[in-house]
């Protein structure tokens, strides 16, 4: 007959402890889920400002490079370069810092939440002008859609190829591709559904945001850098 020493004691009261009950896992799932919402609203809180503020200067044209292109007139990026087009561009990089810390699923949902934001920010800020709205006061129809829908899925195509590529060495190679990824699939689809058929050089505009935006995400690099070491991964997020 065997002994039951007392070192065996919270050994075998681990071994007899009774699973949870369905009330406690239910109030368990609510808890993870309330977690979850507040981190998207906390996330969706801080892109939703960098939207609207890039809605508001979409028509403001950046005039500051125009002399590196003087020889290539078509290119002129007052003609293509607006500051709502890079402060919109900050969306990419501000959601790879989201995304490192709580995945790419949460990052995604904050991102579509900040859009339903500004969606509510036009229809109010529509609602308090309607009555002096004169035609011409807005950018035309084509020209907003093809803004939306090249900017949220460039935006959700940069978070999921971060979370695809993060994990691995060398460091810049996930956030570095996840930012080029989207930011050339938002010109893909921008440039062609705002100006196909118009007669306008387009294709050459296509051609230099691309220069552009590729100096961006490689200047994002050292901002990467330097905050991947204090931006921890959440358990179960792998980042290197």
């Amino acid at each position: 007959m065997s002994t039951i020493l007392p070192d065996d004691l919270p050994t075998m009261g681990r071994e007899t402890r009774r699973g949870l009950t369905p009330a406690e896992k239910f109030a368990q799932e609510m808890n993870a889920f309330a977690a979850m919402c507040v981190r998207i609203g906390v996330m969706a809180s801080l892109l939703a400002p960098i939207l609207i503020i890039s809605m508001l200067v979409i028509d403001i044209p950046v005039r500051f490079f125009n002399e590196l292109f003087s020889p290539l007139t078509g290119l002129k990026p007052t003609q293509w370069l607006t500051w709502g087009g890079i402060v919109v561009s900050l969306i990419p990089l501000v959601s790879i810092l989201f995304a490192r810390r709580y995945g790419g699923e949460e990052t995604s949902r904050a991102i579509i939440a900040a859009w339903f934001v500004l969606a509510l920010f036009i229809l109010f800020e529509l609602s308090l002008l309607s009555p002096i709205i004169e035609e011409g006061d807005f950018p035309s129809t084509r020209f907003m859609v093809a803004l939306v829908a090249s900017s949220m899925t460039g935006q959700l195509v940069t978070v999921s190829f971060y979370d695809v590529l993060r994990g691995g060495a060398p460091w810049w190679r996930a956030p570095l591709y996840a930012a080029l990824a989207g930011f050339y699939v938002t010109i893909l689809i921008y440039f062609p559904i705002a100006y196909w058929q118009t007669g306008l050089s387009w294709s050459l505009w296509l051609i230099g945001d691309m220069m552009v935006k590729t100096l961006v995400a490689v200047g994002f690099l050292p901002i990467y850098f330097v905050l991947r070491k204090r931006i921890k991964p959440r358990r179960g997020f792998g980042a290197v």
